[in-house]
C-alpha cells in the first residue's frame, strides 16, 4: 500500500475543504422563500415605525437566508434582532445594515418565522402628513404600502419640547459629538424668557446653539447672528432672552447635546411660558455609548480572510512535500 499518496492526499482534501468551506459561506442567496413586510400605519414623524418581516419555508430545499432591500423612506434603528416562530421559539436573525435586511435561520424545518424592525421616518425624504409609498424588494419580489405619516397636532400658542438622535440608526455609537439634538419651538408672537436643562449625562454645546424663525408652522429660516436673541450658555443650561415676535411668528431653539455618560435614556427640560415642559430621548442600541471599531491596520477583513487561506494552502503544500521526502516504508 502506498502510505505516501495518502499522506499527501490528506491535506490537500483539508486544504479544498477550506476553500470549498469558504465559497459555500459567500454563497450568493438564492431566490427568497414566500415572504411579506407589513407597515404600521399610525406612527408620526418622530415615532417608532415598526416593521413586521414573516416568511415561511414550504420544505428543506429552501436556502439558507434571503435580503430585502428597504425602502429609503425609512431608517433602521438596530442592527440586529431576532426572529421567532409561532410559539415564540428563536429561530434565527435578521441584520441590518443601511438600506438592506438580511433574514437567516438556523434550521431549515421551523415553517413561519417572524421578526420586527424598528425603524423611523428619514427627516430628509419625508414630512408629518405626507402620503409615502413604501417599496420592499427581495429577489423579483415586491411588496408595496401606502402610508400616510400622521400630522403633527400643535396648538401654536403653546411651546413644544422634543429631542432625537441626529443619526438614529446608531445613536451616539458612531459619532458621541452633538449627538442629541434638542428643539424647544416658542408659542407664537411670545417674548417669553427661556431657560433649557439638561440631565447630567449630556453636555450643551453651546457653540452649536442655532435659532430658526417659523411662519405658520413652516421651517421659515434660519436668523444669522445679527438677529438671534442673547443667550447665556453652560454645559448644563442655556437661557434666552426673546424679543417679541410677529403675532403669527415663533421661533424654535436648536440645541445640540453630547452624551458624556452612558445611559438608558436622556431628558431636558424648558422653563418657559405658558407652563414648563419635559421631553426624553431613549436609547435603542444599548445603554453604554462605543466608538465603532476601526479595522485593524486599516486591513479589509476580505484582505486577513484572503491570507489565511494563502497561509492555510502553503502550510498544507509543505506537508505535501514533506510526505515525498519521507515516504513510509511499505511493510
Amino acid at each position: 500500500m502506498d502510505h505516501s499518496r495518502i499522506t499527501r492526499t490528506v491535506p490537500l482534501l483539508v486544504a479544498l475543504g477550506i476553500l470549498t468551506g469558504t465559497a459555500a459561506c459567500a454563497a450568493p442567496d438564492q431566490e427568497p422563500p414566500a415572504w411579506d413586510a407589513v407597515v404600521a400605519t399610525d406612527a408620526g414623524m418622530w415615532d417608532t415605525v415598526p416593521v413586521t418581516l414573516t416568511w415561511s419555508l414550504a420544505d428543506a430545499t429552501a436556502p439558507a437566508g434571503f435580503t430585502v432591500e428597504l425602502p429609503p423612506e425609512l431608517r433602521p434603528l438596530v442592527g440586529e434582532t431576532e426572529a421567532t416562530a409561532p410559539d415564540g421559539t428563536a429561530v434565527g436573525r435578521v441584520e441590518i445594515d443601511g438600506g438592506t435586511a438580511r433574514a437567516t435561520w438556523d434550521a431549515d424545518d421551523h415553517g413561519t418565522a417572524t421578526a420586527v424592525l424598528p425603524m423611523a421616518w428619514d427627516a430628509g425624504t419625508v414630512a408629518a402628513g405626507e402620503d409615502v409609498a413604501l417599496a420592499f424588494r427581495a429577489g423579483d419580489d415586491e411588496v408595496r404600502h401606502e402610508v400616510r405619516i400622521r400630522p403633527d397636532e400643535t396648538d401654536p400658542t403653546e411651546g413644544r419640547l422634543y429631542g432625537y438622535w441626529a443619526d438614529r440608526a446608531n445613536e451616539d455609537r458612531r459619532e458621541a459629538h452633538e449627538a442629541l439634538q434638542w428643539r424647544y419651538v416658542t408659542p407664537v408672537g411670545t417674548s417669553t424668557p427661556v431657560r433649557l436643562t439638561v440631565d447630567a449625562g449630556q453636555e450643551i454645546s453651546c457653540d452649536g446653539v442655532a435659532f430658526r424663525a417659523l411662519v405658520d408652522g413652516e421651517d421659515g429660516r434660519e436668523l444669522p447672528g445679527s438677529e438671534a436673541p442673547d443667550v447665556a450658555c453652560s454645559g448644563g443650561e442655556l437661557e434666552v432672552t426673546l424679543e417679541p415676535r410677529a403675532p403669527d411668528e415663533a421661533l424654535m431653539l436648536l440645541v445640540p447635546a453630547t452624551p458624556v455618560v452612558g445611559a438608558p435614556e436622556y431628558t431636558a427640560q424648558a422653563d418657559a411660558a405658558p407652563e414648563p415642559l419635559a421631553s426624553t430621548v431613549e436609547r435603542v442600541g444599548g445603554t453604554v455609548p462605543a466608538a465603532a471599531p476601526a479595522p485593524a491596520s486599516g486591513v479589509p477583513a476580505s484582505w486577513l480572510l484572503a491570507g489565511g487561506l494563502v497561509l492555510a494552502l502553503a502550510a498544507t503544500l509543505a506537508l505535501v512535500r514533506a510526505s515525498v521526502r519521507r515516504p513510509v516504508p511499505a511493510t
